[in-house]
């Protein structure tokens, strides 16, 4: 007899995924509970120069990306969850950000756009690695 449910789910490529998101939402949580600050580990070469190019189509709509990376480096960074962290909403703000929508939506990253470097908070390189993961295709069998 082949088992149904829960533990059936964690089996398919989709239910794997799910897990991920899950474990990564739990991971975000915990970071922001503790109010933790992070020195800014400085941002993924690929995902600046994407993010500089979309700028130049909403000047005057979001933050300029230099001046989002200038907090950073100032202010450090911190992990906020999006209002369904399980689906993998998560942002890195400003340290000194007061979590306003404001800031989610127009100074925020997300964990993926990260760089990794040596010495960096193990959880918080646990986070960024866990995004990048997803980010890979899900690749359904027939």
């Amino acid at each position: 007899m082949r088992e149904e449910g829960p533990a059936k789910i964690f089996e398919s490529p989709e239910g794997k995924r799910i897990r991920q998101k899950r474990e990564m939402a739990t991971l975000a949580i915990e970071l922001a509970e503790g109010g933790k600050v992070f020195p800014f580990p400085g941002i993924d070469a690929t995902a600046y120069a994407k993010m500089k190019a979309d700028e130049e189509d909403l000047i005057g709509y979001v933050t300029p990306i230099d001046t989002v990376l200038e907090r950073f480096r100032t202010e450090g960074i911190k992990i906020v969850p999006g209002a369904t962290p399980e689906t993998g909403n998560v942002y890195v703000v400003p340290g000194k950000s007061g979590e306003t929508t404001n800031d989610t939506r127009n100074d925020s990253l997300v964990p993926k756009q990260l760089e990794i470097i040596e010495g960096m908070d193990e959880q918080l390189k646990q986070l960024i690695l866990m995004e990048k993961e997803l980010e890979l295709p899900l690749i359904l069998k027939p």
